[in-house]
Parts: structure tokens; C-alpha cells; sequence
């Protein structure tokens, strides 16, 4: 509801019952304002907070945005690497088993 919707409300509804002075009633209405004002006041300063949170939420986004592309360019490389140590592997696996062979046909000739 708007600040003068609520006004014209107060004013209206204390008019038809006659409880109040016009005097009493400008008093309750100028507390009233000041303390609209007051909350205003408050809201702006919540506002700002918010906004000041989400910017650091933004910019830790950004980070973790940077951190998750550094770690997944690790990772690829990690499991090339492994890939690549897993074939170098193979091979010096074969070349070895290829030479026991040889060495195992040469104690029989002997």
C-alpha cells in the first residue's frame, strides 16, 4: 500500500468514528510518516548490504569460474600424461618380455 493510500485511510476511518481531534490526528499521522521514513531509511541500508554481498558473490563466481577452467585443463593433461606413460609402458613391457625371450633361448643353447 502506498504512503498516502494509508494516510487517506487513517484519515478517513478516524473521521467516521469522531475519536480523534484533527490535532490528534495530524500527531499520529506525522508519527506515522517519520516512522515510514525510519524503515525507508533501514531498506536503503539493507539494500546497499544486498547489493554489496552480491557483487562479492559475482565476483567469487568469477574466481571459481577461473579455478574450475585451470583445474579441468589439469586434469586433461594429468590423463594425457597417464595415457602416454601407459604406452610408453606397454611398449618397454614388450621390448622386455622380447628380450627375456632371447635371453631364455640363449641359457638354452648354452
Amino acid at each position: 500500500m502506498k504512503r498516502n493510500d494509508t494516510i487517506f485511510i487513517l484519515i478517513f476511518s478516524y473521521r467516521n468514528k469522531n475519536v480523534m481531534t484533527d490535532k490528534d490526528l495530524l500527531v499520529v499521522i506525522s508519527e506515522m510518516l517519520q516512522k515510514q521514513d525510519r524503515q525507508t531509511a533501514i531498506l536503503e541500508v539493507h539494500s546497499k548490504s544486498l547489493m554489496n554481498i552480491n557483487n562479492r558473490l559475482e565476483n567469487l563466481e568469477k574466481g571459481m569460474e577461473k579455478i574450475n577452467d585451470t583445474l579441468k585443463d589439469f586434469v586433461d593433461i594429468s590423463v594425457k600424461q597417464f595415457e602416454e606413460q601407459q604406452k610408453f609402458n606397454r611398449a618397454f613391457f614388450l621390448e622386455l618380455k622380447h628380450v627375456n625371450g632371447r635371453l631364455d633361448n640363449i641359457e638354452g643353447k648354452l
